[in-house]
């Protein structure tokens, strides 16, 4: 009898801690805008995903995090499934203290300027007090075109399109981050140094988008920030990017030199309500007319250099007019109050111009546009309210105020969109 109530204690006292060592928890969200544009009037998208983790033991943890979605616009539903972690992390004790990570999981630059996107691969980091260094490396190919956030070519987007195909296109990612800090009090170094290589076959371009190319791409990114004082912050980051277009119809080869630069400022007094001023600015490199005919590239008139700025992840500003970075330089200006403290309020007004005489990712700005650098500006308000840990719940609104010298519709554009998230 003894020896049974001791098996079952053994075996209750194994449930137990498997099971403190199991987390798990899920998420459900909802995103519905309405906009006054030709080219989108009502789009729906609603998320289910799930999360879990197991801990083998105090140094290693298996995760993973897959969901469902279902997203409505332009009158076409789409349903899709995501996986968007699975990995093993092991995080080695001691002096060195080492993590390793393998499997699919996001990555990142230090400054997420050049990318953030999830692929398959591996990690190795090393965290300190005031050093920190870490290398990621992996492959894009066998992640669902909707969970991707890389757009660099005609392709990366056409599956999403044409219903071609559920994976992405395939590219091998890496990045390396240094970050230093403790240096000079309140300042912190960041270095990346990160590329891409484009695996797209010849026959797979021919195929689906004739007239483009392949396209590899290297950056490197240097940057600082810190506090000036202890309620005015800063950061600014410096892009210097190289690369190859390789055309397969032509056998054109062109080489691709190009940069960024970003500076913001936030300010922090020490007032009621928790307010908050901020001041953005960027600018990245493009391509005059005569050199790039149009841009995805089907058009490039000068065999020799291209200079305009490309990341790897799809990186967008704006909300009712939203851009790649590439060609542009805008400024921004952002306010925000919390007058409670779940609830917080910010207003932005962002003005939008091109970097040269040239394309940008509107495809209705042509050549035949006019030559004004002005695009126009976007105002946006934004409410986020938070009742409670487990439930968010945002609501955005903007206007946009298009150039007439370059737009032929130059109506004022307008979107409002809602956010909901719960958490379990």
């Amino acid at each position: 009898m003894k020896i049974r109530i001791s098996m079952a204690m053994y075996f209750l006292t194994l449930l137990v801690s498997a099971a403190a060592q199991t987390d798990w928890g899920g998420k459900v969200e909802n995103i519905t805008q309405y906009a006054t544009m030709e080219d989108e009037t009502f789009t729906q998208a609603d998320k289910l995903s799930f999360w879990g983790k197991y801990a083998f033991s105090g140094n290693s943890l298996l995760y993973t995090e897959a969901g469902y979605l279902f997203r409505y616009e332009n009158e076409e539903a789409i349903h899709a499934p995501e996986l968007k972690a699975f990995y093993l992390n092991v995080k080695e004790s001691g002096f060195m203290g080492t993590d390793y990570t393998l499997g699919r999981f996001r990555m990142k630059d230090s400054s997420r300027l050049l990318l953030n996107s999830i692929a398959d691969g591996f990690s190795i980091s090393y965290p300190s007090g005031q050093f920190s260094f870490s290398f990621s490396a992996g492959y894009t190919g066998l992640v669902f075109i909707d969970s991707s956030e890389i757009v660099m070519t005609p392709s990366d987007d056409y599956e999403k399109q044409d219903d071609q195909g559920f994976l992405a296109p395939p590219r091998i990612v890496q990045v390396l981050n240094l970050k230093f800090s403790g240096l000079t009090p309140g300042l912190t170094l960041l270095f990346s140094l990160a590329g891409q290589e484009d695996l797209r076959t010849e026959e797979f371009i021919e195929d689906y988008v004739p007239g483009t190319g392949k396209f590899h791409t290297q950056y490197a990114l240097a940057g600082l920030e810190g506090l000036i004082r202890p309620d005015l912050f800063f950061s600014f980051s410096g892009v210097f990017q190289t690369g190859q277009y390789i055309v397969p119809e032509t056998s054109d080869n062109y080489l691709v030199l190009a940069g960024l630069g970003k500076a913001v400022v936030e300010y922090y007094p020490a007032a009621r309500y928790s307010p908050k001023a901020s001041i953005e600015l960027l600018y990245a490199s493009g391509d005059s007319w005569e050199n790039r005919g149009d841009w995805v590239g089907y058009s490039i008139s000068d065999p020799g250099q291209l200079n305009r700025f490309s990341s790897i992840s799809n990186a967008t500003k704006g909300f009712v007019y939203t851009l790649q970075t590439g060609n542009v330089l805008y400024g921004d200006l952002g306010f925000s109050i919390k007058p409670l403290k779940n609830l917080q309020a910010a207003i932005h007004g962002t003005t939008f111009f091109r970097a040269v005489n040239g394309p940008v990712s509107d495809s209705s700005i042509t050549e035949e546009s006019g030559d004004s650098l002005y695009l126009g500006e976007e105002i946006d308000l934004i409410v986020n309210w938070r009742p409670f840990s487990d439930l968010g719940l945002s609501f955005t609104t903007g206007v946009f105020l298009p150039n007439s010298d370059i737009f032929e519709d130059d109506d004022m554009r307008f979107r409002a969109g809602t956010y909901l998230s719960f958490s379990f």
